[in-house]
């Protein structure tokens, strides 16, 4: 429900003094303070927690809950006891925090552009070797923005890859999976029909690895070669260099299985 309709329900929930657990799983905390402060008042149970995943999440291992204490210590431990037999990891904050750091995880996906997701892209009737170079290119530019600056919210989010907290959660949900779904839909696409899902992932983490690569090491490469300069041009150069080592890994496959299954038969031999 949204947040106007979540804090009447908490307040009509005060009135009608429920004997359950209430348990609120909101984004934002703070417009619902006074239907927290109205459901203790009446005597009730009530906890405050954020899933830091998606609804289609199905194995909790190394995903996170915030647990936000709004008044009713017992509440909140009788919610966490509901994870116990899940590998979920537990985040407790305050209210306060909590809010803080959504705001944060909003403003962040503002600052990356993250409304200018693949999914939105017009493909239109394109092979998938160009589905590729059009998704390169895109990330090259919009993602790791190879020929500006980083920004202080794309050292943050730099920051969080290096050292994780739950608020990656919310940018893998929001904007990193659904990216990745389409990276892997044309990879499948150009891979041979009897690819592993290993196959697929391997390939696709390739991809993303050839990006990131020159905006983590950039550094380095400016020492070793004082003459570079991440001019759109040159930038426009990588993408094209990352599709082309890209699709020859890919159109390599079949060889590469070969080469194994004969070195297979010669070994029993």
């Amino acid at each position: 429900a949204p947040i106007k309709a979540t804090a009447e329900i908490l307040n009509a929930l005060a009135l009608r003094r429920p004997r359950g657990l209430v348990i609120d799983v909101g984004s934002l905390k703070t417009p619902l303070k006074s239907g927290f402060e109205a459901l203790i008042g009446a005597g009730c149970r009530v906890a405050s927690i954020h899933p830091m995943f998606g609804p289609n999440t199905r194995l909790l291992s190394g995903r996170h809950v915030i647990f936000v204490d709004v008044g009713s210590t017992e509440a909140l431990d009788e919610a966490r006891r509901l994870f116990a037999p899940t590998m979920a990891e537990s985040v407790d904050m305050s209210l306060d925090d909590h809010d803080r750091a959504i705001a944060y995880v909003l403003g962040l996906s503002h600052a990356l552009n993250l409304d200018k997701d693949a999914e939105r892209m017009d493909w239109g009737d394109e092979p998938p070797e160009e589905q590729l170079r059009t998704f390169v290119f895109w990330f090259v530019h919009n993602i790791v923005g190879l020929h500006r600056p980083s920004s202080s919210l794309e050292k943050i989010h730099i920051q969080e890859m290096v050292n994780p907290s739950p608020i990656l959660d919310t940018l893998v949900e929001t904007f990193i999976r659904p990216n990745h779904m389409k990276l892997r839909a044309i990879v499948a696409a150009l891979l041979p029909d009897d690819a592993t899902e290993q196959d697929v992932r391997h390939h696709c983490f390739s991809v993303i690895g050839q990006c990131l690569h020159y905006k983590f090491a950039r550094p380095v490469m400016d020492r070793l070669y004082d003459d570079i300069e991440f001019t759109e041009d040159y930038v426009n150069a990588l993408a094209e260099h990352i599709t082309n080592v890209s699709l020859a890994g890919m159109r390599a496959v079949p060889r590469q299985r070969l080469v194994a299954a004969q070195s297979g038969r010669v070994q029993q031999s």
